[in-house]
């Protein structure tokens, strides 16, 4: 009996001990191979599964893909299709509850951070994986329909996203066949013309910031807002002077426009075409199928 209560004890120091061990440092490969991932996270009150984050991540990335991925011979990421599609991308999932700016005023939203883990990079040589690291916001509807790019780089193991307070979801593959037409939101009668009353404010005004260099230039212009998602924040704005001259920017807050001020903008600044040779088909795009398109002129 006396030895039976000794062999209980050792066991039962070493239980204690490996447990020590596991709680105050945990490596890579072990919090990879974790059976605790949570299966779902919690978002302004709302539990989303993380089923629905990686269906959220494919739509994602399917929508950046849609209006940038035309140019096949590109060496960024999100210009060239080929180096996403019919590939089977193998990436690790975390989630940061919110963020903290430094600002007190200023919260972050949530966000699902990833890293691809298996992508090649049309510059390397073959055989030699990089590693890429994106951002995306989530909201209790979802996510965006665009990611903060975080850079790429060869294997590591700490991220660039590793010094926040990030909960591990687990390890996922991710396969795009077909670039679709994303599902953005329809936009009703009332919420266009309080936005085209918002924008001709802005226009008029013209002095955003009081900074002159911003300003648009006299003329006709065509105006552009691109499609969104129920979860995004803002979109892209697009002014098309009719000698040329192309002004983009961000439009924010755009699911709660008021006609009575203007448009909620950044700064608006002169795009040059030159830099980057697909906007035109970029641009085609949204002219095509926008959530908003009007005419004004700015005198």
């Amino acid at each position: 009996m006396r030895y039976i209560k000794i062999l209980l004890m050792l066991v039962f120091t070493i239980i204690l001990l490996c447990g020590c061990q596991n709680f105050n440092g945990t490596t890579k490969d072990e919090t990879l191979n974790s059976s605790d991932s949570p299966v779902t996270v919690t978002v302004n009150g709302k539990s989303i599964s993380i089923d629905e984050i990686n269906a959220g991540i494919k739509d994602t990335f399917n929508s950046v893909l849609y209006y940038h991925g035309n140019d096949d011979t590109s060496s960024y990421l999100t210009s060239n299709k080929n180096i996403i599609l019919n590939k089977d991308l193998n990436y690790e999932l975390y989630f940061e509850p919110n963020s903290n700016s430094g600002l007190k005023s200023f919260v972050s939203p949530p966000k699902i951070y990833l890293a691809i883990t298996n992508m090649q990079h049309p510059l390397s040589s073959e055989g030699s994986p990089q590693l890429y690291e994106f951002g995306i916001d989530i909201t209790e509807g979802g996510l965006r329909s665009d990611f903060y790019y975080q850079g790429y780089g060869t294997q590591k193991e700490t991220y660039s996203f590793s010094g926040k307070e990030l909960v591990y979801l687990g390890s996922y593959t991710m396969r795009i066949e077909e670039i679709k037409k994303p599902t953005y939101e329809t936009m009703i009668d009332e919420w266009k013309e309080n936005a085209k009353s918002a924008i001709r404010l802005y226009m008029d005004m013209n002095n955003f910031y009081g900074d002159k260099s911003y300003n648009l230039a006299p003329g006709n212009y065509h105006i552009y807002v691109q499609n969104f998602f129920k979860t995004d924040k803002d979109s892209i704005i697009i002014f098309e002077n009719e000698n040329g001259s192309i002004y983009t920017g961000f439009y924010y807050f755009v699911h709660d426009i008021s006609a009575s001020h203007p448009a909620d903008l950044n700064k608006v600044a002169l795009y040059d075409i030159s830099y980057d040779k697909s906007f035109e088909t970029y641009l085609e795009k949204v002219k095509l199928d926008s959530a908003l398109a009007m005419v004004y002129t700015v005198k």
